[in-house]
């Protein structure tokens, strides 16, 4: 059995062990030690001097600024519990599985303390065309300011309605199955700013506060006259317009511009 491993615990149970070094990247590539995980540990490489490091206790504890108590707790495998849970500071509940850690955790608390906030492991329910922005709901007032601003559409400026990229529909990549190999995939480059990113590029070249909904202060692909920026006047009737990063282009009378002071964060 071959194992790759960085744990100490399972390194000190293999029977032969290959390390490799002296450094990572560039600075690696070699084996510098070859032998019994006793000989490693006696040597003066990396990996042996992180097996002779000694683990230390915390010296200095933080003071908690109050507690949470949880009293009574019972269900699961608990049994008329109660703790004080103190506040401020990090604390660790042990105890062997089974034991009623998680049910003290993860159950009581937030039945008995509504307010309590309960951050665990449960994988987020995210679909593929998901962002941080999106999952946090940070991208709908972004939206309404920016259709406000231009008199358009909020889904104009999002990449899973009216605003998607026509060619990759707005996931950002396109994606070729080959039946029984593997798919090929690659960034969508068609209709918008840069390659990658999953809008239209009518969305794009409408900025509000100085910025598109990229932080590219709403520059749309050359040429393909929606290049306008912050304090451009829009053309009219199909007539050529000139923002102040002297880009022209024709347009059409669609693209509006607007005065908005202030900044968006990226």
């Amino acid at each position: 059995m071959l194992v790759v491993e960085h744990d100490r615990d399972l390194i000190g149970l293999a029977d032969h062990v290959v390390d490799l070094g002296p450094g990572t990247g560039a600075a690696g590539g070699r084996v510098v030690y070859e032998g019994p995980v006793a000989g490693l540990a006696a040597g003066d490489t990396l990996t042996g001097r992180t097996l002779r490091r000694v683990r230390g206790l915390k010296e200095r504890l933080r003071e908690p600024s109050g507690r949470l108590t949880v009293a009574g707790a019972n269900a699961h495998n608990l049994k008329d519990v109660t703790v004080h849970l103190p506040l401020g500071v990090l604390t660790a509940v042990t105890g062997v599985a089974g034991s009623g850690k998680s049910t003290l955790v993860r159950k009581e608390p937030v039945e008995q303390h509504p307010e309590t906030i309960l951050i665990d492991q449960s994988p987020i329910a995210a679909a593929p065309r998901s962002t941080p922005a999106t999952y946090l709901g940070a991208m709908d007032p972004l939206r309404r300011m920016f259709a406000e601003a231009h008199g358009v559409p909020a889904g104009l400026f999002s990449f899973n309605s009216a605003g998607a990229c026509p060619v990759c529909r707005g996931r950002g990549e396109i994606r070729t199955d080959l039946a029984f190999m593997d798919p090929v995939t690659r960034v969508c480059d068609d209709h918008r700013p840069a390659p990658g990113r999953r809008g239209h590029a009518a969305g794009a070249a409408r900025p509000a506060g100085g910025r598109g909904q990229h932080g590219d202060r709403g520059r749309a692909r050359p040429g393909r006259g929606q290049a306008l920026r912050l304090g451009d006047r829009p053309g009219g009737g199909g007539g050529a317009a000139r923002g102040r990063g002297g880009v022209r282009g024709d347009t059409g009378g669609a693209v509006r511009s607007l005065h908005l002071y202030g900044e968006i964060s990226r």
